[in-house]
Order: structure tokens, then C-alpha cells, then sequence
């Protein structure tokens, strides 16, 4: 529970951390802008967790740069409560460079997002010749399923990476 400018509000980080947990696989990254959020998820995670904390100290909005080994993992995941939307601008901006956003749940009061890394996986898929092409002027260059597979009836999720080859119109 947390109390700001007088008014009390309850997070759901149990909620939040087993929407989590479904969906996460070793490897990911899951970052939150403060210790606090960190206790919480520490708290609640039944296994272990590639956790890291942005905290910059008290009064500074959240550090990016403490994620920098993070840039590795394939999937990253941001949990924050709704109050910390103000400290979400750096966080995204630096998410931006280098993810996308593939999707966003809410627990109630917490946001979960999952991005994935815009970095070529493991085993140089840029190098090889396109898989398709189509009209001479688009190639689908690689293509990863995105997890979890195991929900059946889910939608599945599906990275294209595509290159143009010429000017599209």
C-alpha cells in the first residue's frame, strides 16, 4: 500500500509478479524504477528473477545506466506503479533505443510491459540471404517466435524482421 499527497493506494505487486512469473523464461530482464518496487517483487517472485532496480537515491527520478548489462537479454520486462508514470520518460527513452514494445498488462495498479530487443540474436541472422521477398522490394530477414507458447488458445506473437531493399511507395 502506498500513501501519496494524503490519499492511500494498494498495488497489486502479488498480481503483478505472477502475470510475471507465467511469462517469464531465463534470460529475461526485468527492471523496476525503485527499491521499493524491488522489495515487493523479491517478496512475492516464487523463483528466481533477473532483477534489477533503476533507483537513483531520493528525489532523482530513475537511472537507465544501471541497466546497461541488461542490453544482452533477448526480452525485457518493466514493472512500475501507476504513481511512477513521471518517472517513466527516461526508463522509455532509453527502452526505445534499443526495444519495442510488444506488449502492456495492468494488474491493478501496476503496469507490466514487455519489450524485445531490437539486437540480432545469437548467431548473426543479418548475414544471411532474406528468407522471402516479396515484389523484389521487401525481405523478411529473420522471424522469432516471442514467448509464451504454452497458453493454449492464446494469440501468438511473432517477430518479423523486415528490410527494404529499395524505396517503397
Amino acid at each position: 500500500q502506498t500513501a501519496l499527497g494524503g490519499m492511500r493506494f494498494h498495488e497489486d505487486w502479488r498480481g503483478a509478479v505472477a502475470y510475471l512469473e507465467q511469462r517469464y523464461v531465463p534470460g529475461d530482464a526485468v527492471l523496476v524504477l525503485h527499491d521499493n518496487a524491488a522489495h515487493a517483487v523479491r517478496y512475492y517472485a516464487s523463483k528466481p528473477l533477473a532483477l534489477t532496480s533503476l533507483d537513483a537515491g531520493p528525489g532523482q527520478p530513475p537511472n537507465p545506466e544501471k541497466a546497461s548489462g541488461m542490453t544482452s537479454a533477448e526480452r525485457i520486462w518493466l514493472l512500475a506503479a501507476y504513481f511512477e508514470a513521471d518517472d517513466l520518460p527516461p526508463v522509455q527513452r532509453w527502452l526505445d533505443a534499443s526495444t519495442h514494445p510488444v506488449g502492456q498488462q495492468w494488474v491493478p495498479c501496476v503496469m507490466v510491459n514487455q519489450y524485445v530487443s531490437n539486437a540480432a540474436p545469437a548467431g548473426g541472422a543479418t548475414t544471411r540471404a532474406p528468407l522471402a521477398t516479396f515484389d523484389g522490394k521487401l525481405d523478411l530477414r529473420d522471424y522469432r517466435p516471442l514467448p509464451p507458447l504454452d497458453q493454449p488458445g492464446a494469440p501468438w506473437q511473432i517477430f518479423l524482421e523486415w528490410q527494404a531493399s529499395q524505396a517503397l511507395q
